[in-house]
């Protein structure tokens, strides 16, 4: 039975014909279970139904990374409206009822539907056997699963190191290259300064000397205008002889 995606819905398929089409109380009565409602179709449920899973018990990601691989397998594509129900039914968690899960399916799956629910009874029933929720059919390809992803991991986990490593070692050669940088500047400053200490310490030197040379122009001419004095001193006491 082929249903267009935008019409599927999760209630019980269509009315069939020569059924009442009040609703599925009414045209399955209210007093009337389920297997007697799939049974006036001339149509019965599987024995595996009638056992009971406890979801609490199984091991949900490797139910769902099955269900989704079953699926693919049964209707021969990918599905997203059956397997996003068969997802939140495993996600849900509780007792989830086989016969109930049949009848919504009915409406997708068709004929595959008995196929589908009953292996998938039967693995939610291994599974809830097992310590750790995983079927016995499926450890080894959950353990492989969980080894890739380890190693997934681990690899994500080394390239991470790396990444930090380089950041790390780019950081280091990039405060190498500042303090470079500066030292490289310091050194071109200091010709400078020293030119300007020179440039000082050179106009102290003539500022000195041109002191020191104004004082001795100065005594000098005290000492020429003192030798002048004796000699016009001289020069009188001449004359008055």
């Amino acid at each position: 039975m082929c249903i267009p995606a935008g019409e599927r819905h999760w209630r019980i398929p269509p009315t069939r014909k020569g059924e009442n089409s009040r609703g599925p109380r009414a045209r399955f009565g209210e007093n009337r279970n389920i297997s007697s409602v799939y049974a006036t179709g001339g149509k019965s449920f599987p024995n595996v139904y009638s056992h009971k899973v406890y979801l609490k018990r199984v091991d949900i990601g490797a139910m769902t990374d099955w269900a989704e691989k079953r699926l693919l397998e049964v209707i021969g594509e990918e599905d997203e409206v059956v397997l996003a129900y068969v997802k939140g039914i495993l996600q849900a968690g509780g007792s989830p009822e086989a016969k109930a899960i049949h009848v919504t399916l009915d409406g997708f799956l068709g004929a595959k539907t008995t196929g589908f629910v009953s292996s998938l009874w039967e693995v939610l029933l291994d599974a809830q056997q097992q310590s750790d929720g995983v079927p016995a059919a499926l450890r080894q390809a959950v353990a492989a699963k969980r080894q890739a992803e380890g190693e997934a991991g681990a690899e994500a986990a080394r390239r991470d190191a790396e990444a930090a490593s380089r950041r790390e070692a780019e950081a280091a050669a990039e405060a190498r290259e500042t303090a470079r940088m500066a030292e490289a500047g310091a050194r071109r400053e200091e010709p400078s300064r020293e030119r300007d200490r020179r440039r000082d310490n050179q106009h102290g030197r003539d500022r000195r000397r041109h002191r020191s040379e104004s004082e001795s122009s100065g005594e000098r001419r005290r000492r020429r205008r003192e030798r002048e004095k004796d000699r016009r001193d001289i020069d009188r006491g001449r004359e008055r002889d």
